[in-house]
């Protein structure tokens, strides 16, 4: 079993994938968006060859963790990966992702913000025999 975390964006889209038999997550690839139809096609070919049967996008929540503006943005991006999908989409907050990731990551932020988003849900499902 494994998961897929996107770390959504309006021009880039960040990619991670768990580890198999493992709860690592590990930066992918970024996207770039340039339309729904391509982007879809691209998720569901990497789904199907990756074995990924869950999803997790980052959430992106105000500093006293109420939802903005983008947060809506990201929750329509969800229901359309959802319904073309089939796969349960989970959300994570992703405060300040792009920033850890920007310090460590040399060049692919959204990839490994991704990472971060998805690593804070494995850690977060460990216990709660989600991910086995």
């Amino acid at each position: 079993m494994r998961i897929l975390g996107i770390d959504w964006g309006i021009k880039r889209v960040g990619i991670a994938i768990s580890a198999k038999d493992t709860n690592l997550a590990l930066p992918h690839d970024t996207w770039i968006f340039s339309d729904w139809a391509k982007f879809l096609e691209k998720l569901k070919e990497l789904i199907k060859n990756e074995d990924i049967n869950s999803i997790v996008i980052g959430l992106p929540l105000s500093m006293d963790q109420k939802e903005t503006k983008q947060s809506g943005i990201v929750r329509e991006a969800a229901l359309k990966i959802e319904g073309s999908t089939g796969l349960k989409v989970f959300f994570e907050n992703e405060l300040f992702t792009s920033k850890i990731a920007g310090i460590h990551s040399e060049g692919k932020i959204d990839a490994s913000a991704a990472a971060l988003i998805l690593q804070s849900f494995l850690d977060k499902q460990e216990g709660k025999n989600m991910i086995k």
